[in-house]
């Protein structure tokens, strides 16, 4: 059976994690010794974008105040 794509970028987050079972992290590591595109979504997930928070932005108001 062949483990696609989509397959692995699902389980790249857990890998990174590392809860996967070892019969998974063999999967996917044998998956990223030939898959560049799955080799470079987990270097994404390794770096992540830095977001900036919602509150940072906004003014702080009081909901109660009327």
């Amino acid at each position: 059976m062949k483990i696609t794509c989509n397959v692995i970028q699902d389980l790249l987050p857990s890998y990174l994690d590392g809860i996967c079972s070892e019969d998974s992290c063999i999967i996917i590591e044998d998956h990223l010794n030939i898959c560049s595109d799955c080799r470079k979504k987990l270097e994404d997930l390794k770096n992540p974008v830095p977001f900036p928070h919602a509150a940072d932005n906004v003014k702080a108001k009081n909901p109660l105040k009327k």
